[in-house]
């Protein structure tokens, strides 16, 4: 049987990591995936067909993005529901690192990290 490791980073950062293929089905359409991390070991890992046709393997990854969105939040918004403050969240697209961060404290402080 093989065994997991998974382990909390103690800075409490959540770290998304978003891909997508461009045209690789039958029907041109494109698909995308992603791999979640809070630090050693994933969490969640999800692939799915893109639901419309695009044009560029650069709007396929937005497409890509765009696809997670809402589960990131979601995802923020319930582990915050279960006590666990996390101090940043990250959505990482691998092509063209595009973050996305999570507010702090303050209503119009934003803070990204970027490579």
């Amino acid at each position: 049987m093989i065994g997991r490791n998974l382990e909390m980073n103690d800075d409490l950062m959540i770290k998304w990591y978003i891909d997508a293929a461009f045209a690789v089905h039958v029907d041109m359409k494109s698909i995308s995936g992603c791999y979640v991390t809070l630090g050693k070991g994933g969490i969640y890992c999800n692939s799915r067909k893109q639901k419309f046709n695009t044009r560029s393997s650069t709007e396929a990854e937005l497409v890509g993005v765009d696809d997670y969105v809402s589960e990131v939040l979601w995802f923020s918004k319930f582990l915050k529901s279960q006590g666990v403050e996390l101090k940043e969240t990250v959505v990482q697209a691998f092509r063209y690192q595009v973050f996305f961060c999570q507010r702090l404290y303050r209503p119009r402080r934003y803070r990204c990290r970027v490579p």
